[in-house]
């Protein structure tokens, strides 16, 4: 099946807008029953969480009809993934025959019998992983019907709202942040249904990578090379088209040659969380195919080829914008009065006045010309309130750099700022190209610092993966695609 992570993480969507409309049924029952019944506040809220278990049921049959089957329909794609790995590395040592490549070695039988211990524990670790996640789902349901309880009964008993409206709100709240029940180490939470599809993507990744290795272990071979996209991301650019010596599926080891183990290159970000990069074995005889080119692969040249040339790109393209105020569209700082907004894509031409010397942070048209600049203004005026520059790459959206005008830039005006509301206009244009563009509402960047990259943290949701850069950043998910219902700008 293809896209079958796409498929998972709708799976989970269906289910968590299920078991959220189960919260909204078991409550509106209960208020219900306060009306017939007669029954204050606080005697509703002892009943609700006398009932606490009746919900808990209905959650595990929407959970258990949602996800029946599921661990067998991993199993099965799993299984031929690594059978599509080890074909394509079989149609691919057939090419290289044809040209002239003599094995080592006679291809061993064990090629056909992959082994079932490996292939199983993959599956077995699979499905624990998206079992525990199920877990955190009926622990994360469980707490907020009891907190949804207890925070409307605050609302009732300081006067804000009315019962009805208070269970309304709470249930509200709850329902815009949804299931973010997985916590990393860093702190950082995602939605269940992001984490089943990256959980998906990535081991379906290395079944195929197993199959591939496991055919390189039939003859003899361990060295690979890494596949080029034309919209690759920073983590795995200088990767791309490298010979390695694969120490990970293929048994390789520093003694193969004078190249880069795979276990390093991943330490250094290759074949990151969703990464669409593949390997393949490297035939000499195929380079007139594949265009190789080994003289740069030499692990004593390796550091010429890890983006030292791009250190000033990236100093270039350090993010210092924080978010003043999230308001639907631009506000006036002096009225206070919400202005019609627009977005438009601009040319390098019509960028040529925005310069460092009069404000705005760089010389946007001197932007690289694989990334496309945007500009937020208000209705009618032809003078842009901010830019941003964006490049589409495979696997998320890179926000090149951001800035507000001069006028609207507190570092330069104080608190004398024109407008409101700029750079979160810019966020959430960069997520809508990012779901245009086919990267699913991923942007990544890189702060100018640890207040800047502390301020996207609490203020957009991103999360830290210092690779690259030590303040790089990665907001994704339900963080991104959450911006978008925050703001209403039209497109000229």
């Amino acid at each position: 099946m293809e896209n079958f992570d796409g498929y998972i993480a709708d799976i989970y969507r269906e289910m968590e807008a299920e078991l959220i409309g189960s919260m909204k049924r078991n409550l509106g029952l209960h208020e219900a029953e306060e009306a017939l019944t007669g029954l204050k506040y606080p005697q509703w809220q002892a009943m609700k969480l006398k009932e606490l278990r009746r919900f808990q049921r209905e959650n595990e049959r929407i959970m258990g009809k949602k996800l029946s089957g599921l661990p067998d329909e991993v199993s099965r794609h799993m299984i031929e993934e690594l059978n599509q790995g080890s074909k394509h590395e079989l149609k691919r040592y057939r090419k290289a025959l044809k040209k002239g490549y003599k094995s080592a070695v006679v291809m061993k039988d064990s090629f056909f019998h992959v082994n079932d211990r490996k292939v199983q524990g993959m599956i077995n670790a699979l499905n624990n992983d998206l079992a525990r996640a199920n877990s955190a789902v009926l622990r994360m349901m469980n707490d907020q019907y009891r907190q949804t309880i207890f925070k409307a009964g605050m609302f009732v008993s300081n006067g804000v709202y009315t019962e009805e409206q208070a269970v309304k709100k709470a249930v509200e709240e709850f329902e815009k942040k949804g299931l973010n029940c997985i916590e990393y180490k860093d702190g950082r939470r995602v939605n269940i249904a992001d984490y089943a599809s990256m959980a998906v993507r990535t081991a379906n990744q290395r079944a195929y990578m197993v199959g591939e290795g496991e055919f390189r272990k039939s003859i003899g071979e361990t060295l690979v090379i890494i596949s080029r996209h034309s919209t690759s991301c920073d983590l795995c650019k200088p990767f791309e088209g490298k010979v390695l010596i694969d120490d990970v599926y293929s048994g390789g080891s520093q003694e193969d040659g004078d190249y880069m183990l795979l276990s390093q290159a991943m330490e250094q970000g290759l074949y990151h969380p969703r990464c669409r990069h593949g390997l393949g074995t490297y035939y000499p005889e195929l380079e007139d195919i594949n265009g190789y080119e080994t003289e740069d692969n030499k692990l004593n040249d390796y550091s010429k080829n890890v983006d030292n040339s791009g250190e000033n790109d990236i100093i270039k393209s350090l993010l210092d914008m924080e978010i003043d105020k999230f308001v639907p569209c631009l506000e006036d700082a002096c009225t206070g009065e919400i202005l019609p907004t627009e977005v438009a894509r601009l040319t390098r031409f019509e960028c040529r006045q925005y310069t460092a010397d009069n404000g705005w942070g760089i010389d946007w048209s001197k932007r690289p010309v694989a990334e496309e600049i945007f500009g937020v203004f208000v209705k009618g005026s032809d003078k842009p309130e901010g830019l941003i520059s964006l490049r589409y790459d495979r696997d998320g959206t890179y926000i090149g750099f951001a800035s507000t005008a001069p006028h609207n830039n507190k570092r330069i005006v104080g608190n004398n700022q024109r407008y409101y509301g700029v750079g979160g206009h810019l966020f959430s244009l960069a997520v809508e190209q990012s779901l245009k563009h086919g990267t699913n509402g991923t942007l990544y960047g890189y702060a100018v610092n640890q207040e800047v990259l502390n301020h996207y943290i609490d203020n957009f949701g991103a999360y830290h993966v210092p690779i690259i850069h030590e303040y790089q950043f990665i907001i994704e998910g339900e963080s991104s695609k959450s911006l978008l219902r925050k703001y209403n700008y039209e497109h000229r």
